[in-house]
């Protein structure tokens, strides 16, 4: 559908094309999903950038993407608490960078 919206067959306006785009994006590898909001209510602050911790649990060797259905969720196969806890680590370092 996204190839027929480029070429010029379907029309789709910028919220539908870039939903389709997260969706292709989005591998769907684990069914488990956590909003970056509840990670920002357990840190008791902001999130890192989600693309900080998609990057951050990949590197840790867990199947992980931003989710192409939800915006603003992660899909990964990480357990809670190493989420939580990359999510901490990735903070702090940023507020040392400052």
């Amino acid at each position: 559908m996204l190839r027929e919206a480029e070429g010029g067959v379907a029309q789709l306006d910028r919220p539908g094309r870039r939903l389709l785009e997260r969706l292709r994006d989005d591998p769907a590898a684990t069914p488990r999903c956590w909003p970056v909001a509840a990670i920002a209510r357990r840190l008791g602050q902001g999130p890192p950038p989600l693309a900080h911790l998609v990057a951050a649990l990949t590197a840790e060797g867990f199947a992980t993407a931003a989710s192409g259905v939800m915006a603003g969720q992660l899909r990964s196969e990480a357990p809670w608490p190493l989420v939580v806890a990359t999510a901490q680590r990735l903070v702090a370092r940023r507020l040392l960078d400052r």
